[in-house]
């Protein structure tokens, strides 16, 4: 099955999204526009009919701390069959990774802090809330496509 960057995929919809700026040609930007959507919508439809291969490093920095935090995330991820399995580290930590397993509606958790050692725990993805601009809630790759 042919694999997608899902980030890549993402940056380029935004891109392809709000490429063209304002001119004056009495009504070809919005015919443009409506194009653009239409783009859109299908390279989403293609995405989540295939799968995706998730390789990413988040950087967030507070603006009260000069501190960066990296998070590395990889994995593979069916977005046609709405499984798969990333692994999140904090670099540098010290911290065992986590690992996330998506099947369906819910993500199972392991390795979290707020998980007791050697558990699982779940999560039903559509109640995750959004904490950080531009970062999906519990890593999850349908987000951006929803998005």
């Amino acid at each position: 099955m042919r694999r997608a960057h899902l980030l890549s995929a993402a940056v380029l919809l935004l891109c392809t999204a709000c490429s063209g700026g304002p001119d004056r040609d009495s009504g070809q930007s919005a015919k443009k526009a409506v194009d653009h959507g239409a783009a859109v919508r299908a390279a989403i439809e293609r995405t989540s009919a295939d799968s995706a291969r998730v390789d990413e490093k988040i950087e967030l920095r507070s603006a009260d701390s000069p501190t960066t935090s990296v998070f590395a995330i990889a994995g593979a991820f069916d977005l046609a069959g709405d499984r798969g399995r990333l692994t999140v580290e904090l670099e540098d930590s010290g911290m065992d990774p986590v690992e996330e397993i998506f099947v369906g509606g819910t993500v199972y958790v392991r390795g979290s802090r707020a998980v007791d050692e050697g558990k699982w725990a779940s999560a039903v993805r559509s109640e995750a809330l959004t904490r950080y601009f531009l970062r999906a809630p519990l890593n999850d790759p349908e987000h951006l496509l929803r998005q």
